[in-house]
């Protein structure tokens, strides 16, 4: 068994690395860190943007995830506040250094 592992390092690096996705994904998605950490976290991506926008002059104003001004207006929805890209980039960096 350690030989071919040893022989086959690809193999193990592609299924460690989906395992801990699927794992990630399987927590990432349950109901509760949704409501209690990814919501929290997606509302405060909206206010820092917003912070960032407002330094840069264009006055906006934050309700919940929704960053808006009298020329637009965006919602930070689940998804696209960076975790899982920023989780999908750490695991690749670990599992590469790792195997």
């Amino acid at each position: 068994m350690i030989r071919w592992c040893k022989s086959h390092p690809i193999i193990i690096f592609i299924g460690v690395f989906i395992l801990h996705m699927v794992l990630f994904y399987a927590i990432y998605l349950n109901p509760w860190v949704i409501d209690h950490i990814l919501t929290p976290w997606t509302n405060f991506n909206a206010k820092l943007a917003s912070i960032v926008l407002n330094m840069l002059g264009s006055n906006t104003n934050v309700i919940g995830e929704t960053i808006s001004s009298s020329q637009f207006s965006v919602a930070v929805k689940l998804g696209c506040n960076g975790l899982s890209q920023w989780h999908f980039l750490w695991q690749l960096l670990f599992h590469f250094l790792l195997y």
